[in-house]
């Protein structure tokens, strides 16, 4: 609860176009970190990393959403939606293989260094989008 109304006051005062890069890239700088402290096994890291996980990749997704829909007109909301709903899809499904060919090579807590990368490709992407989207036709 703390964490939702946390992410909603954020994005209340400042928007999800400056709160979504922000909280990707805090993301993915404690992603490495979380990674270093998984490898000692504490049980208690291991809750850790599991909770920031899920809030965190909950919090992107929502906000990822929330700044297609400020950026897009919904006449191009409706033409963007459904292809972006498609790859995100397949990203996900790309992404759930992608781990599990990956586990063949390397530890399951290293699967944390890759997704403190995703975090980072997140937050350039949506600065990206942002600037994109802002300048005139």
């Amino acid at each position: 609860m703390f964490a939702v109304s946390a992410y909603t006051r954020l994005t209340t005062r400042f928007g999800p176009q400056k709160v979504l890069p922000a909280l990707s890239a805090v993301a993915a700088v404690s992603m490495p970190l979380l990674w270093v402290g998984a490898r000692h096994g504490s049980p208690v890291l291991i809750a850790v990393v599991y909770v920031w996980t899920t809030i965190s990749g909950t919090f992107i997704v929502s906000g990822f959403w929330a700044v297609l829909g400020e950026r897009f007109d919904p006449r191009a909301a409706r033409q963007l939606f459904g292809l972006v709903g498609v790859a995100t899809t397949g990203g996900g499904l790309l992404g759930g293989f992608g781990a599990h060919a990956l586990l063949r090579l390397m530890d399951a807590d290293a699967l944390l260094l890759q997704l403190g990368a995703v975090n980072l490709l997140m937050a350039l992407a949506v600065v990206e989008l942002v600037r994109f989207s802002a300048e005139p036709p």
